[in-house]
């Protein structure tokens, strides 16, 4: 390709030659380096499928592969595959073996800034041995092991991995060179694969993935370069295990990613409070212990922003829901004295709490006095609170003289009078029957109401 020193590896089947390996994790067998497949099985080795071609790849969580982002064109970032692909792991051979699994890839997810994608795997796979990351490069001169299911010396299109041994050179900020003098490196297909080395303790650790090489000595080649490149992924240690261990990435994904509700994410995920949470185009999730993973959208999201968020008014309890007359929405969270916001078109979105909230439920919620039409809102004289609702209804409270509806004609008469300015003052009573009619009693008086007449009586004590 003009402009670049070595060859991207694609994807098309082909693979690495056999060499040494220490590891039981890839489990490569001392061998030469010939091409020779090895019979022990692909351990966390990866081979990706789809009509674009195939790839390699490695396990690093048991819902996650790590791979090469060039194998899947034109697909955007948390969506699925444009191409249906399949992966297919722990089998040790893929033409006749029926061990192992091969299960779709539901979501892809790239890394800014390096050619490489976290897949995920519609089922979990809990019986191949994952490959722990790395989490600092090679010294030039190190021996690391390389593997994929990439063209060999020998073969096209091989039934199992490969291996081989190499020799790192001097990395760069995202990548480092290996190099060969007995045979090919990677090949075509081999994009994706692992570059591992051992600890100290004979311990594997994930380095980098197949990125470029001059592929000489891959059959059908005529260059006879054997060095490539690979891409670091050491420095990605943070990164990676926060989302192949994210609850939030989960449940985003199981609910269709970028193609979902809550559409592409916008910046990352957080932590606030006791939990985190990741916002997106047109909603967020949350999640703490407590209270698991909701979402949170549109009007009720900003309202519950402006009320700090968990901080002021808890974790989400729900995902936003329609309400029973199917006119508004609401999202309930976990206050310690309870706290919900709910929204309508015609009332737009209001928070209601504590123990105003709790009268409001036993009233019928929005079946009952209707819905909130402000915010629970302190009383001018500052020694109450009160939430105003559609059904000509108001709940009223004070440490005085506790919690109660007013609605009605009654209402009416008191607003007229002043609210709790008025000589009034607040409710000390929920409206009750009366001869003739309905009375109300207050701090200093009370009102009574006349059926017949449809008037009010005001008394004052």
């Amino acid at each position: 390709m003009p402009g670049f020193s070595r060859r991207h590896l694609g994807s098309t089947a082909a693979a690495v030659a056999v060499a040494l390996s220490s590891t039981a994790l890839f489990t490569a067998p001392a061998s030469a380096v010939t091409g020779d497949a090895t019979p022990n099985g692909p351990g966390a080795i990866v081979k990706l499928s789809n009509t674009n071609g195939a790839c390699s790849g490695v396990l690093i969580a048991t819902q996650w592969v790590l791979t090469s982002s060039t194998c899947f064109p034109n697909t955007t970032p948390y969506t699925a595959p444009t191409a249906a692909t399949t992966a297919t792991l722990g089998r040790n051979d893929l033409t006749t073996g029926t061990d192992g699994h091969a299960v779709a890839v539901t979501a892809l997810i790239t890394q800014q800034g390096r050619p490489i994608a976290l897949a995920r795997l519609a089922t979990p796979v809990t019986d191949v041995t994952i490959a722990p990351l790395a989490t600092t490069p090679p010294n030039p001169g190190d021996q690391i092991y390389i593997a994929g299911y990439g063209r060999t010396a020998t073969a096209w299109v091989p039934d199992q991995p490969h291996y081989a041994t190499v020799t790192a050179g001097t990395p760069d900020t995202t990548t480092f060179p290996i190099s060969t003098t007995t045979g090919p490196t990677t090949c075509k297909g081999d994009a994706g694969g692992p570059a591992w080395r051992t600890t100290t303790t004979g311990q594997p650790e994930l380095l980098a993935l197949h990125h470029t090489s001059w592929q000489g000595g891959c059959l059908g080649e005529t260059d006879t370069r054997t060095s490539a490149t690979e891409t670091r992924i050491d420095d990605l240690h943070t990164t990676l295990t926060q989302q192949t261990t994210s609850p939030l990435l989960a449940r985003y994904l199981d609910l269709g990613g970028a193609t979902s509700f809550l559409g592409a994410p916008t910046g990352t995920e957080y932590t606030i409070a006791d939990g985190s949470a990741q916002d997106y185009q047109n909603g967020a999730l949350y999640t703490s212990p407590a209270t698991g993973i909701h979402s949170v959208q549109g009007p009720i999201l900003s309202k519950y922003q402006e009320f700090h968020g968990p901080t002021g008014l808890g974790f989400p309890t729900t995902d936003q829901n329609t309400t029973p007359d199917g006119i508004g929405h609401y999202n309930h969270f976990n206050r310690p004295d309870g706290a919900s916001i709910y929204w309508t078109p015609t009332t737009g979105a209001h928070e209601i709490q504590g123990t105003i909230r709790d009268k409001w439920a036993s009233l019928g919620w929005e079946t009952g006095p209707g819905y909130p039409t402000t915010d629970e809102t302190t009383t001018t004289d500052g020694t109450g609170k009160y939430n105003d609702f559609t059904n000509n209804t108001s709940i009223y409270w004070t440490p005085a003289t506790s919690v109660h509806p007013i609605y009605g004609t009654i209402r009416d008469t008191w607003i007229s009078l002043g609210r709790e300015t008025s000589q009034l003052g607040y409710p000390t009573t929920d409206e009750y029957d009366n001869p003739g009619g309905r009375r109300m009693d207050f701090q200093h008086g009370t009102i009574t109401w006349n059926a017949t007449t449809n008037t009010t009586q005001v008394s004052y004590s």
